[in-house]
């Protein structure tokens, strides 16, 4: 009975954890991407960057749930985010928001200055939602956003 409770009690917490809005509930806290990313770690266990069926160990129905294309395995946004209808562009600013504070700033950035420096439009030294997005002129965002989504 005891063994029960304490895998009841486990894998409450880990729905909790990873069924939890990507920057948390509705008071706006932010989602602990980094935790996050480090028990999506652990569960792949092959190290392909994928959680397949066979490495999940929790219940079928949060694993369908969190599989937002239906692929039979979990990426990393998948996993740290939870949210089938968020686009990627929005998980990849999570990812790099480390803070939570809703900019990136160049201490949360760890690609080439430059590409920081051509991002931050208005030159304040933040990254905001509106300025990362592509535009015309660089395909910068594109390259960033590839390497975020796959990795660790």
């Amino acid at each position: 009975m005891k063994i029960f409770k304490y895998c009841l009690i486990t894998v409450s917490y880990l729905l909790l954890c990873v069924l939890s809005p990507a920057y948390g509930d509705s008071s706006g806290a932010p989602v602990n991407v980094k935790a996050r990313g480090k028990a999506f770690q652990k569960l792949d266990r092959d190290k392909d960057q994928l959680v397949s069926a066979k490495e999940w160990r929790s219940d079928v129905q949060t694993f369908l749930d969190l599989d937002c294309d239906h692929d039979q395995s979990l990426s990393r946004g998948e996993y740290i985010f939870a949210d089938c209808k968020m686009d990627p562009r929005e998980m990849a600013f999570r990812t790099l928001d480390e803070n939570g504070n809703k900019v990136i700033e160049p201490n949360e950035w760890d690609k080439p200055e430059e590409d920081f420096n051509r991002l931050d439009r208005d030159h304040d030294g933040l990254i905001t939602r509106s300025e990362f997005t592509p535009n015309k002129k660089s395909e910068i965002l594109k390259q960033v956003l590839g390497q975020i989504l796959v990795s660790p």
